[in-house]
């Protein structure tokens, strides 16, 4: 090896240490005992100087902006191109703290989400998604930058020269994914109006670019599918032109309406037209059996059809993933409704409040089955709950006989309460169910929790939720049954 050669290999491997002294001491890198450690150690000295300059960058840009204070008639081109960006915190970072520190205040500017540079869309999205794979709660700095980046994002709904990303709206989906505003339903409408609002103005979900970070999280989440529900109305249906967002009508008056009971269980998902008014009478006549016979029958193709989406993820198209998640949403809407109708009626009818429970139930069921069972339940599964329990304790289960159509009604009652009692993770709750359980398995003469699968296979029902909790409820009713 010539001496040229040999001083042109040194030099490349001194400038490769020179690379790394730069974000770490010779020291520590003898100390390391891997290039994993190596590695972080990089990205920590990285983000340190990081840090480090954009805190310069504030105290030139409060120097500036203290300057032109003092001389109004100074016209600085920088000053004025630095005020449309995204201003950062005006105290210095505080270094313990990981990562990147959420700004304090947000300029929207001319077009904020296309200039927002740190943190940006990109953080929100890649941390939101890990928060859902390892079922996870956000952190504190991920939730108040979500709250505020949609906040502002919302003022500037209105004008027409914004520019979004694909990661802006990516970002906003996942944190519905993820219910990180689950406590709070006016910051949920208005993250749901603002992913409306953003899809139509990209043109509809076929205009966005799916070549990046939206197109994996829409792929390889499930849940995704079930944020978007909401837009199914303007998607599948109805071209919505944009300037329907512009309409100052009430959404309620803009949105379709739902259609009854029987019809809209057998209904075509791709219909384009909807009745104008909701028939309650024919509703109150549907009966229960029927009903959830019809339903049981739905709800299975649409458990089919998200194992068939699941098992191919690449190969899922946007479109079939929106109609699944249509479908799913029209049939809880379609069990509110009618739960709401049943308790709009006047009069002491008992089969108007078994109905209502059973509607209630079934709308439990559709949430949990084509969810998931969450470690946290959301709030409206909560308020579920609770309307369920009202209903229940309205029906006069001593005034019911065990022949013909009563004996019908008690096993529908029977499985709304395994329903709402599988699903409730509140102790107080979960005594109750067991509570009126015990009454209902008295009238049916259950004694072992094989003869009730047979009654809820009647149903609603499927294997998913014949877990341990099931088996734990109902060993407690037994138990129950023999204190008592």
């Amino acid at each position: 090896m010539s001496i040229k050669e040999g001083v042109t290999e040194m030099g490349e491997v001194s400038c490769q240490w020179n690379f790394v002294n730069v974000i770490s001491h010779p020291r520590e890198l003898k100390q390391a005992a891997n290039i994993s450690t190596i590695r972080r150690t990089a990205m920590r000295a990285i983000h340190r100087i990081k840090r480090q300059n954009e805190a310069n960058q504030t105290l030139a840009q409060t120097k500036v902006a203290a300057a032109s204070r003092l001389d109004p008639e100074k016209d600085d081109a920088e000053s004025q191109h630095d005020s449309t960006l995204l201003s950062s915190p005006q105290e210095e970072p505080n270094p313990s703290r990981a990562m990147l520190v959420v700004p304090t205040r947000v300029d929207v500017g001319l077009c904020y989400p296309a200039h927002v540079e740190y943190p940006n869309q990109e953080y929100l999205l890649n941390h939101l998604h890990l928060d859902m794979i390892y079922k996870r709660q956000p952190s504190r700095l991920t939730l108040q930058f979500g709250i505020e980046a949609a906040r502002l994002m919302s003022l500037r709904l209105d004008s027409r020269d914004l520019h979004l990303k694909d990661t802006t709206i990516a970002a906003v989906v996942m944190m519905l994914a993820n219910q990180i505003l689950s406590g709070d339903v006016v910051e949920m409408v208005m993250h749901l109006n603002a992913l409306e609002r953003m899809i139509e103005m990209k043109g509809g979900l076929d205009m966005l670019g799916m070549d990046g970070v939206l197109q994996m999280s829409l792929k390889w989440s499930s849940t995704l599918t079930v944020c978007l529900n909401n837009l199914s109305n303007y998607i599948l249906r109805v071209d919505v032109p944009i300037a329907m967002f512009q309409d100052n009508r009430p959404r309620s008056l803009r949105s379709a309406s739902i259609m009854c009971l029987e019809d809209l269980i057998t209904s075509n998902p791709s219909a384009t037209v909807f009745p104008s008014s909701f028939d309650l009478q024919k509703l109150s006549q549907t009966d229960i059996a029927t009903g959830l016979s019809h339903l049981r029958k739905e709800i299975k193709n649409l458990t089919e059809t998200r194992s068939r989406l699941m098992a191919h993820p690449f190969h899922t198209s946007t479109t079939e993933s929106m109609k699944f998640a249509a479908r799913r949403r029209i049939i809880e809407q379609m069990l509110l409704l009618a739960g709401r109708g049943f308790s709009m009626m006047h009069g002491p009818d008992k089969d108007a409040r078994l109905r209502e429970a059973s509607c209630i139930a079934g709308s439990i069921y559709v949430r949990t089955v084509l969810q998931g069972f969450q470690a946290r339940p959301s709030v409206g599964q909560k308020n579920l709950t609770r309307r369920l329990m009202t209903c229940v304790e309205r029906f006069e289960l001593e005034d019911r006989g065990k022949t013909g159509a009563e004996s019908t009604s008690i096993a529908a009652l029977f499985w709304a309460l395994n329903v709402g009692g599988t699903v409730s993770l509140d102790l107080e709750e979960r005594t109750w169910f067991i509570l009126h359980l015990s009454r209902v398995v008295k009238q049916l003469g259950l004694r072992s929790w094989g003869q009730g699968l047979s009654i809820l296979n009647c149903f609603l029902w499927e294997e998913k939720l014949e877990t341990e909790a099931w088996k734990s409820i109902s060993a407690d009713v037994q138990e129950f049954i023999v204190k008592g």
